[in-house]
């Protein structure tokens, strides 16, 4: 949320309360600034859980998960924010208060949730939100594979979800990104590693775990201990509280894309290829996973340049080279990172005429530009 063009920060997390949680229902009921973290242990309280564990969840609010369109880590069996929200109330640039019904579906026009969800604060500011909940399951079964190729693993994945069969957690890392990042959180493997994690009523877990492995030992892959799955949950985020021992005067980032599973092998490759001229450090897992495609999440380092006139150059020319190869093999720009400024150079490319839709539903909105300015391409594609 940085002021490209001035104004204020606006800070909502002292409206954190839980109004209501549903049992009957299945729904909670919350103010938009409550963190994600402190809203999940409040709901494990009463044997609830969101399903929707997100890296930052220890720092990020609920409502900045909704306007961003923000994924967890367990998203192909209790789906994206998206899926989980019921019902909204928002406040719009001019004041006036909308709130929709809590239903699990209408057609009672177009879905005004759905303009605010991923709009990044540009057209309204969410101030309460309903949202699905899940009972804690019943039992959780961790299943850990290593596969030749990450090829190999993409097409295990995809014949598993199209199968019928939905993990909580699908992450599948490729050779690179099992060494480096595994390896820093004491998980030592060579190849690409799949993690599975089932969850629900014993009996379905284990009826799923037994499709799934038979499916991944299908194409040639290696079981290795399931305790490694469990040790990669308990120490996930670690890796990245190491990351400014490992820069070393480099600069980290992260790309998320997304494309249809006929494509998504070729953006892979593809983007990997983009950047086989530049010194960096480029790896990718695939983070989520439906029956029609996938999420592959790149991870980069780069050289930072004090001496050069813009020493940014290297991180400007990774991520053109990157966004330019995604755009050519038709993945989308990102899958649940969002626009703000990062993606501005490139936003009208993946929209083209969407964007100036858009860009009237902002004015007629925010005539006078008061919510967000610069961000989602609303006011040209300047970047950093």
């Amino acid at each position: 949320m940085i002021p490209t063009h001035g104004g204020i920060v606006l800070d909502l997390k002292k409206m954190k309360n839980v109004i209501e949680i549903n049992k009957e229902a299945h729904y909670a009921i919350v103010e938009s600034g409550i963190i994600s973290q402190n809203f999940e242990e409040y709901l494990n309280r009463f044997g609830f859980t969101l399903g929707h564990y997100p890296m930052s969840m220890n720092t990020s609010t609920i409502g900045g998960f909704l306007a961003t369109r923000a994924s967890g880590t367990a998203s192909t069996k209790y789906g994206n924010i998206e899926d989980m929200v019921l019902g909204l109330e928002f406040v719009l640039p001019t004041g006036e208060i909308v709130e929709t019904l809590n239903v699990p579906k209408t057609s009672v026009g177009p879905d005004l949730k759905r303009l605010i969800i991923g709009s990044e604060g540009v057209l309204g500011v969410i101030t309460k939100i309903t949202l699905k909940i899940f009972p804690i399951p019943e039992k959780q079964i961790y299943k850990v594979f290593m596969f030749k190729t990450f090829d190999d693993g993409m097409d295990a994945i995809r014949e598993i979800l199209q199968s019928g069969i939905f993990p909580a957690i699908v992450r599948l890392y490729d050779e690179m990104d099992t060494s480096a990042i595994l390896g820093r959180i004491g998980v030592h493997a060579e190849g690409c590693v799949l993690i599975l994690r089932f969850d629900g009523k014993d009996e379905i877990v284990k009826v799923e775990d037994e499709i799934a492995s038979k499916i991944c030992q299908e194409y040639n892959a290696e079981q290795l201990d399931s305790k490694i799955g469990i040790h990669w949950w308990n120490h996930r985020y670690d890796q990245y509280f190491e990351l400014p021992e490992v820069l070393e005067g480099g600069i980290a980032d992260t790309i998320e894309i997304a494309a249809t599973w006929d494509k998504l092998k070729t953006v892979y490759h593809k983007i990997r290829d983009s950047v086989s001229d530049l010194e960096i450090l480029l790896m990718a897992h695939l983070s989520h996973a439906y029956t029609t495609g996938g999420c592959i999440y790149f991870t980069f380092v780069v050289e930072y340049v004090e001496d050069e006139d813009d020493p940014f150059i290297h991180l400007k020319s990774t991520w053109d080279k990157i966004m330019q190869a995604c755009l050519d093999s038709g993945a989308t720009i990102s899958h649940h990172h969002g626009v703000g400024i990062a993606r501005n150079p490139w936003i009208k490319k993946e929209l083209g005429t969407g964007l100036e839709l858009l860009r009237r539903i902002k004015n007629a909105l925010d005539p006078n530009n008061i919510l967000n300015p610069g961000k989602l391409g609303m006011d040209g594609d300047k970047w950093i």
